[in-house]
């Protein structure tokens, strides 16, 4: 299991979905930055890669379906 420490900054009021902060793995060096919340969810989940594409609904239900 991965322990992080994710710092939010600012997000915009009616949508959770629009944050903006970083992101540190516990034991390494650097952070990361994201801007909404789909970046942050790359970030924690750096196994999904860029080929597959989450909508929203599909990902509250836990998942997946592969862009084409």
């Amino acid at each position: 299991m991965d322990n992080y420490i994710i710092r939010i900054y600012r997000h915009e009021k009616g949508s959770a979905r629009k944050i903006v902060g970083t992101v540190e793995e516990v034991g390494l060096k650097g952070k990361k930055a994201f801007t909404h919340y789909d970046e942050l969810w790359d970030i924690l989940n750096p196994g999904a890669g860029k080929d597959v594409l989450v909508e929203t609904k599909e990902r509250r239900r836990g998942k997946r379906a592969v862009n084409r």
